[in-house]
């Protein structure tokens, strides 16, 4: 290790050099002046420049998503103005064209092989007009639909429910059918199928039924 005098000779040596020759040596000083600060400046640039592509990556994947919403909600309002789905309380409630299709296609695919189908109506003007586009529709694609009016008791139930005369042992069909509903943007659920009426043949052999109830508003 130099000693302390070692040091002081070194720099002394140093300036008579410097001294001697200021021109090369202040050259030199700006010479690895420029140097370092050409490479302190390609650091900070490629680090500036890392972070603006982090930044634009960020920015393209924000696009993207917001995109995508933008896309979703399109497709779902050009869904929604398919079915034509009242959105006004106090409007009737009807089949649009495309719910028709839909119902005819599904029920035909999964529920073939139900020939008879009960069809139930709180006994007013809405939901009879609502349940004979039901009736309507069932008959045109082959399947026999027994009509039935519900008593005054069943008006607290509303909207359009699958009845059910066993609600602990729901029937595979009775899951299809309702599903059949849901993808038609038809909301239902499942109800208790006992209004203690005197049922006809086809009804003692049904397993459930489709209930039209006034609706929610």
């Amino acid at each position: 290790m130099p000693s302390l005098q070692d040091i002081i000779k070194f720099f002394a040596e140093g300036w008579h050099v410097i001294r001697d020759a200021p021109g090369p040596f202040a050259l030199s000083v700006i010479v690895v002046g420029l140097v370092l600060w050409g490479a302190l400046s390609w650091k900070f640039d490629a680090q500036i420049q890392s972070r603006d592509s982090i930044i634009g990556a960020r920015d393209a994947v924000i696009a993207a998503r917001d995109a995508t919403i933008k896309f979703q909600d399109a497709l779902l309002g050009e869904y929604k103005n398919r079915l034509q789905i009242p959105t006004e309380s106090g409007e009737d409630r009807r089949l649009t064209v495309e719910q028709k299709r839909i119902l005819g296609r599904e029920f035909r695919l999964k529920l073939d092989k139900i020939k008879t189908l009960v069809v139930y109506a709180i006994g007013e003007r809405e939901p009879r007009q609502y349940a004979k586009q039901f009736t309507d529709l069932f008959t045109g694609i082959g399947v026999e639909v027994v009509q039935r009016e519900a008593p005054t008791l069943a008006n607290n139930v509303l909207g359009v429910l699958v009845g059910l005369k066993d609600p602990n042992n729901i029937p595979s069909d009775a899951k299809i059918f309702i599903e059949v509903l849901h993808s038609a943007a038809i909301e239902a659920h499942f109800t208790t199928w006992g209004l203690g009426l005197s049922q006809s043949e086809e009804e003692k052999d049904a397993q459930f039924d489709l209930f039209i109830a006034r609706p929610f508003w």
